[in-house]
Formats: C-alpha cells, structure tokens, sequence
C-alpha cells in the first residue's frame, strides 16, 4: 500500500482533508511506531565467523530474527549474543545467515510504498486519524476524545496483529490410541408419569 492509498482510505472513512506532507510524516511516524514489531525483515551473511569474536551489527538493525549457518543448522538463542553494536556467535562457521528486523526507510513521496509488514497497512489510517484528531484538538474535549479512541483503537488492532504474527501454530500431531469399546450398556429412559 502506499501513501497516497493510505491518505484516499482516511479520506474515504473521514471527511478530513489533510496535505500530503503532512500524511508523510505521520505515515512516517507510524513506521518508527512499528519497527520493533512489524517492520521490514533483512537479512546479512556473516563470512568465516569464528566463535567468540565480534562482528558488527548490519545498519538499520533493530531486532533479531535468526541465525542459519551455511549447513542449514539454526542457531539457538543461546549461540547468538548481541550487544550494544555488535554480535558474537558461539559457533564456527564458513558463513551464518543473519535475519533481522530493520529500521524502516523514511517515505519521501506520496508514492513511495509502507515497509512495515503488510497485516499492518489496514490500521494506517487509525493511527493518522489519532494524529489529526490530536492536532485539531488542542483544548476541545470532543476532538481530544476523538484522537484517543483512535489511538486506543489503533494500539489494540497492533497489539492483535502482532500476537497473531507471533503465535506459532501448532498442528494436532496423530496417534495410534484407540478408543475403548462400549460393554453393552445401554442408557436407557424411565418414563415418569
């Protein structure tokens, strides 16, 4: 989705006309908002990692995802130590393949699409009617009211994508139990009158 889509949806819901620019940069401040929980998904390839020695955190980094090495093996949490701007990996390898979450690129043109996970995208435009509600409401109560019912409305549909993206589904795994066997009884109905 991109900007301008976002801006025609409030637009839609809302007769509320704001400017593109301004569009910009609260689309731009919802992507900082997500960054930790949605945002774009990278990846960077470690070369002869030696266990023990530090490496430098690829730009952007926000949070980690996961370590493969180049034999496919994933790497626990307990083999990946991250510190303030570095990472250390308590395997050797000939290379690890490092997943990672990164900070989303600033949007510079109406245009220009979101990069935070698209389950997002459709809550965009909660969070820019929360910013404009909040803008206009300097000192009224009712549109203060309005900005916070959307805030509210926009963290709890967050809070609900990123539980569903973090929920591991778990498939029913099959047994060979078998049921046992009725001995013949039966249930049977007194009649009462």
């Amino acid at each position: 989705m991109t900007v301008k889509q976002v801006i025609d949806k409030r637009s839609r819901y809302n007769n509320i006309d704001i400017s593109e620019e301004l569009g910009l940069d609260w689309l731009n401040l919802f992507q900082q908002d997500l960054a930790f929980d949605g945002g774009p998904v990278d990846s960077f390839m470690y070369e002869s990692v030696v266990k023990g020695v530090s490496y430098n955190l690829p730009d952007g980094f926000v949070s980690f995802l996961k370590a493969v090495t180049s034999d496919g093996k994933v790497l626990s949490l307990d083999a990946v130590t991250i510190e303030r701007t570095s990472v250390k990996f308590g395997v050797d390898a000939d290379g690890i393949d490092f997943s990672y979450v990164q900070v989303p690129p600033t949007l510079l043109s109406a245009s220009d699409p979101l990069t935070v996970n698209i389950r997002y995208h459709d809550i965009a435009y909660l969070y820019m009617l929360a910013m404009y509600y909040d803008m206009e409401g300097e000192g009224d109560p009712e549109e203060s009211g309005f900005a916070e019912r959307y805030y509210q409305r926009y963290e709890f549909k967050k809070h609900q994508i990123t539980s569903e993206l973090q929920t591991r589904v778990i498939e029913p795994v099959g047994t060979t139990d078998v049921l046992p066997r009725r001995r013949g009884r039966t249930v049977g109905f007194k009649e009462f009158y």
